[in-house]
């Protein structure tokens, strides 16, 4: 198990530099992208935040104000000395463990606080965000 992870990791690193700088998706970087996480997912238990985005798309999780929170990057179609502002990248999907949630916001970089539409099924409260430019934080309350 722990070889086909680091397979499939290495195949991600190694197509992620080609395709960045095309600002397009490369078939075979998002398909070793979904065989690891098709591989590790079953070894989690019921997570308190989900992230299906693009390879362009950088995030992480931390806890602010006791709730957990989803910091968002786009570093889609930038190259050094080239191209600065990165394309926006539409289709991002989050999802919380919802308990007492009722809705699920969005910050976008240099922007004003949003509510984002959701839904609701299985104790999750899940939400497509609009397209993301530069980035974004996103939580539930």
């Amino acid at each position: 198990m722990i070889a086909a992870l680091v397979l499939a990791a290495t195949a991600l690193e190694a197509g992620f530099g080609r395709a960045t700088g095309s600002g397009r998706l490369d078939p075979q970087v998002e398909a070793a992208r979904t065989a690891l996480v098709a591989r590790i997912r079953p070894l989690l238990a019921d997570p308190a935040v989900e992230i299906d985005a693009p390879s362009f798309v950088v995030s992480s999780i931390a806890k602010a104000a006791g709730k957990p929170r989803v910091f968002l990057v786009n570093v889609n179609g930038i190259r050094p000395a080239h191209a600065v502002t990165p394309a926006p990248v539409s289709g991002i999907k989050v999802s919380f463990a919802a308990g007492h949630a009722t809705r699920i916001r969005l910050l976008p970089f240099m922007g004003k606080v949003t509510d984002v539409k959701t839904d609701r099924a299985g104790g999750r409260l899940s939400a497509v965000l609009p397209p993301i430019d530069r980035g974004a934080i996103v939580w539930c309350q």
